[in-house]
């Protein structure tokens, strides 16, 4: 089951379609990509076989860099590395919860 495979119902069809059509998850599968050791980089998420960490790119992508910029900084990069980035972001936001708690007087 690909990342967002479970959203795939008769309201998102058309969503679900162009994803099918982009092969959404071949860039989706950012668990071949990324690595979260604690004997590296004392466990901060990074690209596997580089020392360069998802906040990073993120934080590049946040910035205004485009891929292509990204790309010829980091020629070590590629296209698949900066999308797996993203992939770990969106399932990181997805899992975040906010609770409202009640402030005592």
């Amino acid at each position: 089951m690909g990342l967002h495979s479970r959203h795939c119902d008769g309201r998102l069809e058309e969503w679900c379609e162009t994803r099918r059509k982009l092969n959404w998850e071949r860039y989706m599968d950012w668990r071949e990509r990324i690595i979260v050791d604690p004997k590296i980089v004392v466990g901060e998420p990074l690209i596997k076989g580089t020392r360069i960490s998802v906040e990073f790119v993120i934080d590049l992508l946040a910035r205004g860099w485009t891929t292509e910029q990204i790309l010829k900084e980091y020629d070590h990069l590629t296209l698949e590395d900066i999308h797996a980035c993203l992939a770990y972001a969106g399932e990181l936001v997805k899992e975040e919860k906010v609770y409202s708690l009640p402030v005592g007087r």
